[in-house]
Parts: structure tokens; sequence; C-alpha cells
């Protein structure tokens, strides 16, 4: 009807944007990027018209004709399973009939204007926001909901806006005859460590002004006369816009929030009292703890006014307290979405949810087609018997996850939390994979907890002495009873979770568009470096606080195997780092300091040798190191980059 309206008269203006892809960073005071915001374009459709309706082709076969396409063939042939006429869009083989290709951009915008109309149509297909903090607790903040696999659904755009606007220049007044504003199901994840860092970023840009310069301007207000403060009012008379309809969408949301998280801030300091140890030790456990929502889905009526005469501050301001009202009077519904009471508002909302599909499901099948019934049928059944069974389980696992996540805590081991988030992160493809990771993860809380007891001792002796060998000692015999225990939680957490993904008939996993931006602080910002990001994520991921303390440099990939070394170079160090076969994690098989050099590497036939200062006093003599390659250039390059790493260390 919009659309229609606004092409009555001679268009003045038009005008069409199409965007395939848009991303922005967001990096902080200490060159660390905390968001990545990314607006992307849906996969490509391709559909062939077969007995009289369109029939969607497989993914594979969708990709490979989309890469022809996009190469610029004009027919598509492989052996004689495909013939297609991408020229005439007709396809023979497999299937006989025409083709049709669908393109749904990240961006659409459409404005189009003439002397009286203004018409606006927009669509944005895909948000996603990235948490690019080193310790993120949820990679992805926020992300549109996925279509569930078993479900036939079209992709939609995320938000859809349209509006047509009618301007009268006699009365000088706007009319928006038609605004419809439409968006889509999404899922928003935040952590307090986040939230403090992004407000770090922008709390800098508003300037402080003086409390005697506030004072000196109230006073001025309070000697205006009252003609004065009228003329001044009606100079800032509102401007005023006729609605004749006005309808934004429902809102339907899930709301995972958690207390954890570290800020990554330049000036932002804690409260005082969160300094204290007791405070914050009762902090993480109780608070974290008792504190933690996943997946709460909120649900907000939507907001419609018809001929009203508003300003825009009124119209924000009423549909701002719309909203507002909605969520308070959903407030139960994040009180039973608690982790440690195991969500059973989502429990009841899965069962509803099924026993939904057992009944709309063959209903919907009988009227599409009548040999629909059946599969329709089959699909309801499953439904209800995989959100009951897989609702209960996600329940147990909630709870089991909250105690899991108040044992790790009790462990004061940062090494050991980082790994055990990193580890619950993963979403195996199905349910043996799931219960192989279980496993994995109960035996990482057995050897921890084992090995901490040597271990922390001898780290806290090397860090702080003879006072942070003590502590090593109270860490490794609380972690020798919490580890375990923890583990043991894990293993039934990350156990049942696997049975629920299996049992609603699998899960559309959601992880970061790309790697968080390597920038190195000692450079100017250049264009983003799939390598560098890489390498970064490597020195990250490896055991201790080394993405802290070193910059990295340069890192290669020594052979093609899976679990291969790579070599890693910082600004104060060189690494042999191994993918372990068990632990599926990066660990250090050696490393030497920049300082420790006694020569440049030499380069020979299929190695580096690394030549390590002696001890003067002949009690102990450090091993030569070696870098091993089949290929002399990689050789080659990184002898050059470690050359350049010492150059820089000495100044």
């Amino acid at each position: 009807m919009a659309g229609k309206a606004g092409q009555t008269e001679h268009a003045t203006l038009a005008l069409f944007v199409s965007l395939d892809g848009v991303g922005m960073s967001l990096i902080n005071g200490q060159y660390t990027e905390v968001a990545f915001a990314s607006l992307s374009s849906a996969p490509t459709t391709w559909d062939v018209f077969v007995k009289g309706k369109w029939k969607p082709l497989k993914m594979e076969l969708a990709a490979w004709l989309e890469d022809k396409w996009r190469n610029g063939k004009m027919q598509a042939d492989f052996k004689d399973y495909v013939e297609a006429d991408l020229k005439d869009m007709q396809m023979t083989k497999p299937y006989r009939g025409e083709l049709r290709r669908t393109h749904r951009p990240a961006i659409s915008f459409q404005y189009r204007t003439s002397e009286s109309h203004t018409a606006v149509f927009a669509n944005v297909h895909r948000l996603q926001i990235d948490n690019q903090l080193p310790d993120a607790y949820f990679p992805c903040v926020w992300y549109p909901a996925l279509v569930p696999k078993h479900k036939k659904a079209q992709v939609k755009p995320f938000l859809m806006l349209t509006m047509l606007r009618t301007q009268v220049p006699e009365s000088n007044t706007d009319n928006i005859k038609y605004l419809k504003l439409l968006v889509q199901e999404f899922n928003i994840s935040l952590d307090v460590g986040f939230i403090l860092s992004v407000y770090n970023i922008f709390v800098h840009l508003q300037k402080e002004v003086k409390e005697s310069i506030q004072i000196q301007n109230d006073l001025d207000i309070v000697k205006q006369s009252l003609k004065e403060m009228l003329k001044v009012q009606a100079a800032k008379s509102v401007h005023r816009t006729v609605f004749e309809y006005l309808h934004l969408s429902p809102l339907k949301m899930c709301v995972s929030f958690s207390l954890s998280g570290n800020a990554h801030t330049s000036s932002l300091q804690e409260h005082s009292l969160l300094n204290s140890d007791i405070v914050r030790f009762f902090y993480d456990i109780v608070g974290v703890t008792l504190t933690e929502l996943r997946e709460v889905e909120l649900r907000l009526a939507f907001f419609e006014r018809k001929n009203v005469t508003l300003s825009m501050d009124q119209l924000m301001s009423r549909a701002q307290a719309h909203y507002t009202s909605q969520i308070i009077q959903q407030g139960y519904v994040l009180i039973l979405g608690l982790d440690v009471l195991g969500n059973p508002y989502g429990l009841i909302k899965d069962f509803s949810k099924g026993l939904g599909d057992l009944f709309y499901e063959p209903v919907v099948g009988s009227i599409e087609a009548p040999g629909e019934f059946t599969e329709r049928l089959f699909v309801g059944v499953e439904s209800l018997l995989g959100h009951t069974v897989g609702g209960t389980a996600g329940s147990l696992s909630r709870i089991t996850a909250s105690l899991g996540r108040a044992l790790a805590f009790m462990t004061f081991d940062d090494d050991y939390k980082a790994k055990r988030r990193q580890r619950l992160r993963q979403r195996p493809k199905n349910l043996p994979q799931s219960l192989v990771l279980a496993g994995k993860t109960f035996a990482m809380g057995m050897v921890l907890g084992v090995s901490g007891v040597v271990a922390s001792p001898a780290r806290g002796a090397s860090e702080s002495g003879a006072e942070g060998f003590f502590k090593g000692v109270g860490k490794g015999l609380l972690g020798l009873v919490t580890k375990p225990m923890a583990g043991v939680m894990d293993m039934f957490s990350m156990s049942l979770d696997g049975i629920r993904r299996v049992a609603e008939m699998g899960e559309n996993v959601v992880s970061r568009v790309r790697l968080p931006r390597y920038v190195n602080p000692n450079m100017s910002l250049h264009p983003y470096s799939v390598y560098q990001a890489v390498g970064q994520h490597l020195l990250r991921s490896l055991k201790g606080h080394l993405g802290m303390t070193d910059i990295y440099l340069a890192h290669a990939l020594l052979t093609s195997e899976r679990h291969s070394g790579v070599a890693l170079v910082t600004n104060r160090r060189v690494m042999l780092i191994e993918s372990s076969h068990f632990w599926s994690d990066w660990s250090i098989e050696w490393e030497v300091l920049l300082e420790d050099f006694a020569s440049i590497p030499t380069l020979t036939e299929g190695k580096i040798v690394i030549n390590v200062k002696q001890d003067t006093s002949g009690f102990f003599r450090e091993k030569n190191r070696e870098y091993k390659c089949e290929d002399q250039q990689v050789l080659l390059w990184l002898q050059r980059k470690i050359v350049k790493a010492m150059q820089t260390a000495k100044g």
C-alpha cells in the first residue's frame, strides 16, 4: 500500500543502496579490540521450478552453482550428474526446469521522493555483535535467532522498515501516513566485564563541566524575567508530526546475563568495597552463581498508534514507557530463569512448545498437501518428545553448571578457570562427542587438581618468593578438592547438555564472525589480517599471562600435520608450541628469551639452530634449540623475523 501511494507522482529523486556486508571494530586505549559489529548478507539460494512449484536445491549443489555464477560461467556441467545453463537460467540435470537465484544483501535501502510524498524502504538482513575480549564470557553479544533445522521456514531480514511521508507546504506540517518497523527474534548475551569495557570507552567522550559553571548557569536562568523565559520557550517550540498509522512490532528476545567477566579498562576503577579479598570471594561465589541467566525468553507486545499528533520526544517517551512496562510485567520470567533454579520457566515453555507442535504440524501438513500429513505428524511427535526430554536435561544441566561454576571460583586458579571456560564453549556435533568431551573435562579436573599441589607452590615461589610459595601451597591443597569436584559437575552438565541438543533435533551454533583484531601498540592501525589474528589467538591461548606481557610478532607452521609444531615469535621470546591430542589446546614445548640468545640463529639445511647463553658458573648448561622444517623458504622467513625481533629488543 505504501509503495503504491508513493509512486502516484513523478519522482524528483530516487536512490537505491545495496551493501553485501559492513563491519565496525571498537578498540580501547589499551589497543585491545573490545567489540566487532557486522552486517552480513544471507547465503544465496538456488531454486528449480519442478511440478508446478519452486524446489530449493541442496546446499552443496547451490554453493557449486553460485561459485560458477560468480566466476562468470555460462554453463555448469559436472560429469553426468549436473547440467545447467546459467545464461538462460535453465537446468536439465538432475532436475529439468527453470532456475531462480535469490540473493539477500546485508543492507538494502530505497529512498524515493516527489513533490508531496517521500517513501523509504530499508532491510537489514543480519546484525551480529561479538565480544572480542580475550577472556570473553559470552563471545557473541547480539545475534538474530536461528531457524531450527526441522523448520521449513524462509529466512527473513532481521529488520524491515517501511515509511510513507506526505508534506503539506501550506500548513508546514508533516504527515506520516504509514510507518512500520518489524524486528525478528534475537538473542542478547551480556556480562559485566563487557559492559564496563564498553562504558570505559565512551565515558571519556563526555566533557566534564565544572560545578561552579553549572551553578552559574542555574543562577542565570533564575534571574531571567518572565518575558525572557517565554521568548526562549517560544523559540524552542517543538515540531509536531501527524501519525496516521504507526506500528512497532512485538519483540521476542532470549536474554543471558552474568556477573562474570573481567573489565579491560584504562582508568575505570572498581569500587573500593570489591577490592577486599573477603568481599570479592563472596561476590564471586554467591553473586555470580545466583544471578546467572541463560537464554531467558522475554516477549514484549507491539506498540501502535493511529491518527495522533506527537513530537519526536513525545513519541520516544511513550514507546520507551510502553516497552519498560512490558519488561517489568515479565519480572517473574527473569527470576524463574535463573540457572541455579534450573530455569523452570524454560522447562514449562519447552513442554508447551512440543505439545503445540504435536497439534499444529499435522494441521499445516494437511493444508499443504495430503501426503504431507504423515510427515508433519512425525515432526510433531518428534518435537514433543524432544522438547520434553531436552527441557528436562537442560534444566538439570543448568543446575550442575552452576555448582561447577561455584567450585571453579573456589580454586583461585585463573589458568584453570580460563581453560574450563574454553572447554565449556565447545559444541560437539553429536552425543558421542559430547560424552567424550565430558570425560576429558572430568579427567582434566582430576589431573590439574593433583598436579596443582606441586605446580602452584612452584609458580608462587617464582613470582612472589616465600609469600607466594605458601599461597601456592594453599591454592594447591584447595584445588586438590575443588578441581575434581568441579570436573564431576562439569561432566554431568556437558553430558546433559549434549542429551538436550540431540533430543531437540540439533542446535545451530553461533560463533564469532572473525577472530579478534591484532593491534600492535608500537605501530599504527592496519587493515585486518587473518594471519596476525590467528597468531595473537595462539599467544593468548597459552598457559599463563603471555598474552598480557608479550606482543605477538610472527608465527609459522613447521609441518602440515594437524597436531604439528608452530614457531611463535614475540617481542620477548621465541617458542615452539604444540597442540595436545587429548586436551585439544596449545602448550609450550620450549621457549628462549631474546636476551638469552648467544648469537644470531644459524640457518642450515632443514633447521634453524638457536645458540643459548651458558651459565658462567658451569653448574647448569642450557640446551640449544632447533626449529625443523622441510620448507627452506619458511625457515629463511622465520630467521629474518627472529633477527628483526632481536634488533628491536636491543633498541
